[in-house]
């Protein structure tokens, strides 16, 4: 498994984020938690770390941070139509900023290298955008930087990017027909470039972003399909007490306007449209915010999937539940194991917006265990994840550089601090302290403004 991990992220001018944050996952020399760290080719950074986790209170601009992570991801794997206008909202409470382009810069270590790569955006065009690359030893050499004028990219390129099939005509070529709204980047990967592959393979396949409020949409599709799976599915979620033995697939033969009754009226009709007309053997994935359904047309016939849970009765006889009757919490489980499933074949970089929204403390605690207890040694993934959960606060559980604040200054503006800034012993306490304002990060309540108004 090749080590492709994200060594530090920087966002400026999006949302709540005014000034330039940097979000670092850079082992210092803390001792402990080695397996919290991989080596890398480089002095410096020589380790990096496989967790990361930012408190902040609610609006301290947490959510935004993996916002933009994922706006910069979408706009370089699904790129922009012509002219259509780029989606980045700046940060309001400044003038200044307000008329400012976003910028959003990724430096990460993919395959023994370490490659930085940024943009600059507003609503209109792409303002600026680089990509440098560096090998151990050596000094960073520059593949590509890019500026707009009002018509296209002017792109300046390195010898390094040249390729056999590409040449610095070939690269110009790719730049006049680079729309201003457009990335060069992006372009390259449609025009099949050889020399960014891993590059946009990293933004495509290895960084995973998953908000607060979603589903792993396949979770069904992919239990039905594999059985190991299946099989690990079942074993964490009876590992950790949720009740369920095991889950399974199970599948039925349906009448598509008899049988599609629970889902709602608009969502009915849309399927029913897409069932009758799929072809023979044409898979299709059908999901909804309560209920995840397969469906596949076999002679003509629509065979129906779902997932069960199967729970014991007092005789220990097995019970078959839908998954829409399970709790909250053990639905957000089940959509945070995949995450788990992936690290034991992949090198992933996974950001989860709330980690413990609507899990037990005890629950967050042991999704975060089960994380560095898969395949100690060969594990290279990272988990970054926001939360409000103290009792993740541990350095028991967590290394100081592991752990960040996000708080609001007086105007509005987002702030990022390391804990590692803070002189803290190595058996201190540190969820009293955190609650108490010390690291900050916390909510600022005025009780004055809860009192009743003079009559």
């Amino acid at each position: 498994m090749s080590i492709n991990m994200l060594i530090q992220v920087a966002v400026e001018n999006f949302k709540s984020i005014e000034e330039e944050v940097v979000f670092k996952m850079i082992a210092s020399g803390l001792k402990g938690h080695n397996s919290h760290k991989m080596e890398t080719k480089f002095s410096q950074p020589a380790e990096l770390l496989k967790l990361g986790a930012i408190y902040g209170a609610n609006a301290s601009g947490k959510t935004n941070l993996i916002d933009a992570i994922q706006f910069a991801q979408d706009l370089i794997v699904n790129g922009t139509k012509s002219g259509q206008r780029i989606r980045v909202s700046p940060f309001k409470l400044s003038k200044e900023y307000r008329e400012e382009p976003t910028s959003i810069e990724f430096v990460m270590y993919l395959e023994g290298q370490i490659y930085t790569y940024g943009f600059a955006v507003t609503q209109e065009k792409v303002v600026e955008e680089w990509l440098y690359a560096q090998r151990p030893g050596a000094k960073e050499r520059k593949l590509f930087e890019r500026v707009s004028d009002d018509e296209q990219a002017v792109v300046e390129t390195g010898k390094s990017l040249e390729a056999e099939d590409y040449s610095s005509k070939m690269l110009q070529m790719v730049s006049r027909s680079t729309r201003v709204n457009q990335l060069y980047l992006y372009e390259l990967k449609e025009k099949n470039h050889p020399g960014i592959e891993k590059i946009t393979g990293w933004f495509e396949n290895s960084l995973a972003v998953i908000p607060a409020v979603s589903k792993y949409r396949q979770l069904t599709l992919r239990a039905t399909k594999d059985e190991d799976f299946t099989k690990f599915v079942s074993r964490v979620l009876k590992q950790v007490g949720t009740g369920i033995e095991r889950v399974k697939s199970e599948s039925r033969e349906i009448d598509v306007e008899r049988d599609l009754t629970l889902y709602p009226e608009e969502l009915r009709e849309e399927l029913s449209a897409e069932l009758n007309e799929m072809d023979d053997d044409q898979g299709l994935f059908i999901s909804s915010e309560i209920m995840q359904r397969v469906y596949e047309k076999q002679d003509g016939k629509i065979i129906e999937y779902r997932l069960k849970t199967i729970h014991k009765d007092k005789e220990g006889n097995e019970v078959a539940f839908d998954m829409e009757e399970e709790s909250d919490g053990t639905l957000r489980l089940m959509h945070l194991i995949p995450l788990l499933a992936d690290v034991q074949t992949e090198a992933k970089v996974v950001f989860v917006d709330e980690l413990d929204r609507r899990m037990h403390p005890m629950l967050s605690r042991t999704l975060v265990n089960l994380f560095n207890e898969i395949n100690p040694g060969k594990n290279k993934s990272q988990l970054i994840f926001t939360t409000h959960d103290t009792n993740l606060l541990d350095q028991d559980l967590l290394r100081r550089d592991e752990v960040w604040f996000m708080e609001k200054n007086k105007f509005g503006a987002s702030k990022l601090r390391s804990l590692h800034e803070y002189n803290i012993r190595n058996d201190k306490k540190l969820d009293k302290d955190y609650l108490l304002g010390r690291f900050g990060g916390v909510p600022n309540i005025r009780y004055d403004v809860l009192e009743p108004a003079d009559a």
